[in-house]
């Protein structure tokens, strides 16, 4: 018989390893003949030229916040310096294709960790095989921005942070988070979901404990060294105005439309903003929806925390709230961000088709919008506001939707959750029940 269970276990084993070639394959083939073969240029919608002057500063002995200023976490930094050709704009093509084989390498990455995530998952060696697909899937809809901007490493640590939940691993998942937080700042919306699926308090203490290590560990010697300028980059994203491809932006774009209110687009923080009367109520909005968006996100995610250690395939959908909980009422809403959400994305289309083909749609526009769209949209023509108006309604209909996930979630009908979540045989009011053993207070 354990002769038996160890062939079956090595077969399964070997499915996986296929499922996860599979999804490198697939990704290379997105790389090599999607991205070129579409109907704008693989460079078009390109961060290179900035990032490349940062890095040539860097390499010539500046240090990013003390000698110029610097919007980004540090850990961003060695991704700047990866491809190392930095010496100018006659090398730019250059450092384009060095950091497209950068994130190209991430992307692999990820491809892996989504298809052993959803193994870890299931069990079951079909679903490895559609995680990889459902990657590839969201990778092409995102686009060729996958290897434009550094985002991709924050999908690689967002798929690390649900690998790890789903197998228990809160400690290494709150330093994965903390890692994140330092890379990009967004991902410590999903220490709150760490802290909810750790067991017991000396858990929840371990994982804030190492999530806070690695912040320390990133930022300290740039805040011994250059505190001002620390302070500065953060003071940056508080400063931005709003964004034209935010939602709050919307109604504004679609009055301005309507000829009730004249508006301007400026190009000043790296954006493009919007100019109008009723942008500064929605500026001072901004934060206090997000802030109360994240903690109904994070609330609804304590409310299901048990079913969510029983029914690790909803871990993404949890994670899905607390990103899009981020983004949706955002002043700032810059395409690269949809790439965050490839990870939980895909894993939630092999459950909750759904919100899954929803994530697709959206995806698929932001694509179409930028670059496209995003001329128009600057231009405040009727093309751009219309795309972007789909675009950031099905975002917040997503949000709206997984939210409503989640609340009967933690209602104990799992089951019910959505098409989708039905997963295992057994009930969500039996998971919960099962879960009051092992979920500290």
């Amino acid at each position: 018989m354990s002769a038996t269970i160890s062939s079956a276990g090595g077969g399964q084993r070997r499915q996986v390893a296929a499922a996860v070639l599979v999804g490198v394959v697939l990704q290379a083939l997105i790389f090599a003949f999607v991205f070129p073969n579409l109907w704008y240029g693989v460079h078009e919608s390109t961060d290179a030229p900035r990032l490349q002057q940062r890095a040539t500063r860097v390499w010539h002995g500046e240090l990013p916040y003390r000698d110029f200023d610097f919007e980004y976490p540090p850990l961003s930094v060695p991704l700047l310096l990866a491809p190392g050709h930095a010496d100018g704009p006659a090398e730019l093509p250059a450092y384009e294709r060095w950091f497209a084989v950068e994130m190209f390498v991430l992307t692999l990455l990820t491809s892996v960790v989504i298809t052993l995530s959803a193994w870890t998952i299931w069990r079951r060696p079909a679903r490895a095989f559609q995680a990889a697909a459902a990657g590839a899937l969201f990778v092409a809809a995102a686009g060729p921005i996958v290897e434009n901007r550094y985002d991709m490493a924050v999908a690689l640590l967002v798929s690390l942070t649900i690998l790890l939940l789903a197998r228990r691993r809160t400690s290494g998942a709150g330093a994965v988070v903390g890692l994140g937080t330092a890379l990009k700042t967004a991902p410590l919306v999903l220490l709150p979901l760490v802290l909810s699926v750790a067991d017991g308090r000396r858990r929840r203490l371990w994982a804030a404990g190492a999530a806070a290590l690695v912040l320390l560990v990133a930022y300290l010697p740039f805040v011994v060294v250059a505190p001002d300028g620390v302070l500065e980059s953060f003071a940056y994203h508080g400063d931005r105005p709003l964004q034209v491809e935010s939602t709050l932006a919307t109604p504004l774009l679609l009055l301005h439309l309507a000829g009730t209110e004249e508006a301007t687009v400026r190009y000043t923080f790296g954006s493009h903003n919007l100019h109008v009367s009723g942008a500064g109520p929605a500026i001072w909005a901004a934060p206090l929806l997000t802030v109360g968006a994240l903690a109904a996100a994070w609330a609804l995610t304590w409310r299901a925390r048990r079913a969510l250690v029983m029914r690790p395939q909803a871990l993404a959908l949890a994670v899905l709230a607390a990103l899009l909980a981020f983004m949706v009422f955002n002043k700032v809403a810059s395409p690269q961000y949809y790439v965050w959400l490839i990870a939980p994305a895909a894993l939630l289309l092999l459950e909750d088709r759904l919100v899954g083909m929803l994530m697709l749609a959206t995806a698929f526009t932001t694509q179409v919008e930028f670059p496209a769209f995003y001329w128009p949209l600057v231009h405040l023509e009727a093309a751009g506001i219309v795309v972007v108006t789909l675009r950031n309604g099905m975002l917040v209909v997503t949000f709206a939707m997984v939210l409503a996930r989640l609340w009967r979630l933690g209602s104990g009908r799992a089951d019910q959750a959505s098409a989708g979540l039905a997963g295992t045989p057994e009930s969500a009011t039996g998971h919960v029940a099962a879960a009051d053993a092992t979920v500290g207070a």
